[in-house]
């Protein structure tokens, strides 16, 4: 090679190069969540001690009855023949890979992408919110879908996959 273009060439390699540090710089930060104790809970302030006793639950006249994430829930996979156990909050997405059941999410549970949706037969899962409506409303076909990612387990259910695309 004639030396003005290897000159060129070293050039553009040693400017990607400060490229790629000065983006890994940029990248490299420390996440919100490093800065939290590890003894802190994010509704309740800091975790009490295993057998420490605990702050009686606020009573008052509510007709819905709060529900522990202890619980455990039945979540029923129709078609997959699969049935699994989990705690009341969890999302119908970790449930299906709790339970090694192939249920797409090409965004990674993020509510972008409506790859997860499934469709409810029976039972209790949280409030549609906005977002999810959303994704939704790209994706619907009918009234009991939902998306794995987003609908939380607050009782048993049955629920059905759509056709995946494993």
């Amino acid at each position: 090679m004639e030396q003005p273009v290897l000159k060129r060439i070293v050039g553009t390699v040693k400017r990607l190069a400060q490229r790629q540090d000065r983006d890994k710089r940029r990248s490299t930060t420390t996440p919100i969540t490093d800065a939290i104790p590890n003894d802190w809970n994010d509704v309740t302030g800091p975790r009490k001690a295993q057998g420490e006793a605990s702050e009686a639950p606020p009573t008052g006249s509510t007709s819905e009855q709060v529900q522990s994430p202890d619980q455990l829930h039945t979540v029923r996979f129709e078609g997959q023949g699969t049935e699994i156990q989990v705690a009341s909050g969890t999302s119908i997405l970790d449930a299906a890979l709790e339970a090694d059941v192939d249920l797409n999410n090409y965004c990674g549970g993020m509510c972008s992408c409506g790859s997860c949706r499934v469709i409810v037969i029976s039972g209790e899962l949280s409030e549609l919110d906005d977002i999810e409506e959303a994704t939704l409303d790209l994706v619907r076909e009918s009234d009991r879908d939902r998306l794995g990612c987003q609908a939380r387990v607050q009782g048993d259910i049955k629920i059905e996959l759509p056709p995946q695309d494993f």
